[in-house]
This record gives structure tokens, sequence and C-alpha cells, in this order.
């Protein structure tokens, strides 16, 4: 993915921020580098291994700061992470969805994911940080 357009998604934690980019950069290589089905099925592998330790990883950063609505993003990621395994399931039983279609959609809810809830925590950790300042 372009750096540019990745700094609108940006919380500013570099762990955070590291593993989003990883997670658009394997949607990009699905969309458009890969058409072997069988590195398609690694990529979706380690989409879905990234994704679960990026959220256990969130989820540990909102409890040490003191997030208030961890239990809500908690529900988010659990949501996001089975819908994307839903439309791998359609993948994997040749329903008809394309990987660039899959790829797509997972990358425009991730997107929204980042927009709606990472933001919230985003904000709160700026405020905290010129509050202990």
């Amino acid at each position: 993915m372009d750096q540019a357009k990745f700094i609108h998604y940006k919380v500013d934690v570099p762990t955070i921020d590291e593993d989003h980019l990883r997670i658009f950069t394997i949607l990009e290589n699905m969309k458009w580098k890969y058409t072997d089905e069988e590195m398609i099925r690694l990529l979706v592998s380690e989409l879905e291994s990234l994704l679960e330790f990026h959220f256990a990883d969130e989820e540990k950063y909102m409890e040490q700061m003191g997030f208030p609505y961890i239990a809500a993003h908690r529900n988010a990621h659990a949501e996001l992470l089975y819908f994307i395994q839903g439309l791998m399931k359609r993948m994997d039983i040749k329903q008809g969805y394309s990987i660039k279609y899959i790829a797509d959609t997972v990358s425009k809810q991730f997107s929204h994911h980042i927009d709606w809830h990472d933001m919230q925590y985003a904000e709160f950790a700026k405020k905290q940080s010129k509050e202990g300042s």
C-alpha cells in the first residue's frame, strides 16, 4: 500500500500502525499481485492470523490506557473476524466470490473499522497524554 494513502489510517501507536499497514498490504497483494490459488490461501491464512494477533494486541493496549469503550471495540473485532471468516469460507466452497471482491470487501470493512473504532481510542489516548503532561 502506498504510504501516502496509509497516513489516513495512523493511530500513532507504532506497533498498531505497522499491523494496519501489513494488513492492507496483504489485501492489496490478494487483489493485484497473486493469482495462484495456493499463494492466495497462504495470504488468507496470514491475514486471519495477523488480524487475530492485531486485535488481541490492540485490546491489550486499550485495557492499559483504561479506554472506556473497550467492550464495544471487542465486539466490533469479533464481528469483523466473523464477517471475514464467512467471506473466506465462501471462497473455499466456490460460491462465485472472486479474490478481488473478497479483498475489496475486507479492505472496506477494515478501513471503516479503523475510521470509526480505532480513531476513538486514538483520540482518547491523545487526551490522556495531554492531561498527563
